[in-house]
């Protein structure tokens, strides 16, 4: 609808007042393919007046237009120019309307989506239209008026053929984009060739199209198709997108969704996507969190190198193959129903993996001989699940916003006077102190941070609170993602000895006043009752296991 994309077209007018036998309900006919009025002009006048057009057009491109009359614009042509004793002018002041065309696939206009309805018993009219039988009876079947122009082809003319999963048709009906696409015509029944002008884009899946790339039988076809890859999402965050929206759509209980739920699920689907990494110093879970912009957990990934590896190695492309999102949908659905079966009203993620796991091998479209592949990815998910509710219950367990402040602040004074070569003043003594590299280590180390990557981590963390500072922002550990993990995991080193781990591991109701407490700090981040008590069994029993053997 932008002036600057505007594209016109024409229709006859006044014909019943020239044409003898026309049907007065013709009176007016807008061109039926959607021409350009350009093609109202002879071709050799028509090249003039394009060559004066490319003179003026300040574009990357030209303009070029040779194409014929449709057979119903031809015929009104040529009985027009009869009657007006060949005066072309006369015609187009009296019969000829120029008028916006605007693409519009509610009205079938300039972008025509076509879905076939049997894929195996096809009439090429779809694509090219059919002869109009009420008006049979008023030309004559060979008149070129009683032809219905609705075929798939005609609509889109001047715009966008959009067909799907084209390459599930018989061969023979493939054979009408064979002229389409080479020589820009089509053929309809009873009908001389046409001229088209338009995109012609078909959508369909890998295994569909490397079938028809396989058949000799479709070599004039596979020449004239360009494929243009779509991959999978290989963020697992956007695919957790993906399912919010199928959840929003679906026709499934509303149910609370626990944290992590979806993002493990997207999770998995990436990892069934994406190429092992040839590095021995990456491993395909470190991959897959550094295509989703986590970055810090592995700052030394080059990601864009990564992707050039993948592009090397891929028999297609990365992304092109793998576990589909809806597959993992449908899981999530029936995980979902599970629940709700089950009388419980959330969806965690230990429910979700159980039916990933249990349907795998149920699922059509995955082979095989991927099967053990993808339960070592499923264990993969599990693990890094496993970490993620282990940190929720730290978390719960051991949060203190107003000790983890005074741990950042402390921290930062130590990192301003160790980059200023400064001293700091002792807490309990108040003298003046170099900067306690002990603490300084104690923290960073909670990151994994090496020693020889300290200094480049303090004067990350520097410069971000510089950069607050100049925006007239105060410091606060909690809008620092990185250091705001490792002060929490610093303070339940410091606290974890005061937890009382058996309560962690014990069964039955979580009716104590410690448990109740761990369970209002889970539903805090997110957590329902129900999933609460679920990830502190879980979880809390992986906590107690770990912080028991190391006593």
């Amino acid at each position: 609808m932008r002036e600057d994309g505007r594209m016109y077209t024409f229709r006859w007018t006044n014909l019943a007042d020239v044409i003898a036998d026309q049907d007065p309900a013709d009176d007016v006919v807008r061109s039926p393919m959607n021409q350009d009025p350009l093609v109202l002009l002879p071709l050799d006048q028509r090249k003039r007046v394009v060559e004066e057009l490319n003179e003026r057009l300040d574009a990357p491109y030209t303009i070029q237009n040779e194409q014929s009359l449709d057979p119903a614009s031809e015929f009104y042509m040529d009985s027009l120019l009869g009657y007006y004793d060949d005066d072309l002018q006369q015609v187009l002041e009296n019969h000829v309307e120029v008028m916006r065309l605007t693409a519009d696939e509610n009205k079938r206009q300039a972008i025509e989506t076509f879905e076939p309805k049997d894929k195996k018993n096809q009439d090429e009219t779809e694509l090219t239209g059919d002869v109009n039988y009420s008006k049979i009876a008023v030309y004559g079947e060979s008149d070129p008026r009683a032809f219905d122009y609705s075929g798939a082809f005609c609509n889109a003319n001047r715009g966008i053929f959009s067909g799907e999963e084209l390459l599930k048709l018989q061969r023979e009906f493939l054979y009408d984009f064979l002229h389409a696409t080479q020589e820009m015509t089509i053929k309809p029944k009873s009908n001389p060739r046409m001229d088209i002008d338009q995109v012609i884009v078909g959508r369909t899946n890998m295994p569909e199209y490397k079938e028809k790339k396989g058949d000799e039988k479709m070599e004039a076809f596979n020449d004239r198709t360009k494929r243009i890859d779509f991959p999978y999402v290989l963020q697992y965050d956007e695919e957790a997108n993906i399912y919010r929206k199928m959840l929003a759509n679906a026709d499934v209980p509303d149910i609370h969704v626990e944290p992590h739920t979806l993002e493990m699920a997207g999770l998995f689907g990436v990892l069934t996507r994406i190429e092992e990494p040839d590095s021995g110093t990456v491993d395909l879970l470190q991959k897959a969190k550094a295509y989703n912009g986590e970055i810090d957990e592995a700052e030394d990934i080059d990601v864009k190198k990564l992707r050039e590896e993948a592009t090397d190695t891929a028999e297609i492309g990365e992304g092109m193959e793998g576990v589909s999102p809806r597959f993992i949908g449908d899981e999530i659905s029936e995980a979902i129903m599970d629940s709700m079966h089950r009388e419980r009203g959330f969806l965690s993620p230990l429910t979700t993996f159980n039916h990933l796991e249990g349907n795998l091998e149920n699922h059509g479209s995955i082979a095989e001989d991927l099967f053990d592949t993808y339960y070592r990815y499923l264990e993969l998910v599990r693990e890094e699940y496993r970490e993620r509710a282990i940190e929720d219950v730290r978390h719960a367990l051991a949060y203190d916003l107003d000790e983890i402040q005074r741990q950042g602040e402390k921290y930062m004074d130590h990192v301003m006077a160790y980059i200023d070569d400064d001293t700091v003043e002792d807490e309990l003594t108040g003298r003046e102190q170099g900067p306690d590299e002990t603490f300084l280590r104690s923290v960073e180390e909670k990151l994994d941070v090496p020693e020889d990557r300290k200094d480049d981590f303090r004067q990350e963390v520097s410069n971000w609170v510089s950069r607050r500072a100049r925006e007239g922002d105060t410091f606060n550990p909690q809008d620092n993602d990185r250091l705001r993990r490792a002060l929490e995991r610093k303070l339940w080193e410091d606290k974890k000895h005061n937890i009382n781990f058996s309560a962690l591991v014990s069964s039955g109701e979580m009716d104590d006043e410690e448990r109740s407490a761990w369970i209002d700090a889970l539903i805090e981040q997110g957590y329902t009752r129900g999933g609460a008590k679920e990830v502190l069994e879980f979880a809390g029993a992986e906590v107690a296991k770990t912080e028991l053997e190391d006593e």
